[in-house]
């Protein structure tokens, strides 16, 4: 007899913690472990992943006991709208620089509520880029590529 989830919830947070987890323990596995008094550059990922994969074991099994709210459908449209964002940054800011890809970013990620209307994540989107570029390249001093140019 299969046993039910009986909280949607935390069954989908133990599916994500599970898959990070074997994710970052498999790239972790290109990297010597080393062991704990000389540890190597793949010692510390190893653990923390096989952390992560024993949080989402015990977070799937007490999705299977304990009840929980059901999963809303309006709670996509922010998860989505935050990982095209993040994935956009990462694809953007080598090939257009900064600027680029923190508007994209930030007006990107404004889709994940419907409160924040077109014109102010514009605003906030320049606030953000300008506040970004001071910050990472002039004060931290930091060797980012400003603009594609």
């Amino acid at each position: 007899m299969m046993p039910s989830i009986r909280s949607q919830r935390d069954f989908v947070a133990a599916l994500l913690f599970i898959a990070v987890g074997t994710l970052g323990f498999v790239v972790a596995l290109n990297y010597a472990p080393g062991t704990a008094s000389a540890m190597g550059p793949g010692y510390l990922p190893r653990i923390l992943s096989a952390g992560i994969i024993l949080l989402g074991l015990y977070v799937g099994a007490k999705s299977l006991v304990q009840a929980g709210p059901r999963i809303e459908l309006k709670i996509w449209r922010p998860i989505v709208a935050v990982v095209l964002a993040i994935v956009a940054f990462g694809l953007l800011i080598e090939r257009t620089g900064l600027v680029v890809a923190v508007l994209g970013l930030t007006i990107i990620s404004s889709f994940a509520t419907p409160d924040l209307k077109l014109p102010h994540a514009i605003v906030l989107a320049v606030l953000l880029t300008v506040f970004s570029v001071t910050l990472f390249v002039y004060v931290l001093g930091q060797p980012m590529q400003v603009f594609w140019f």
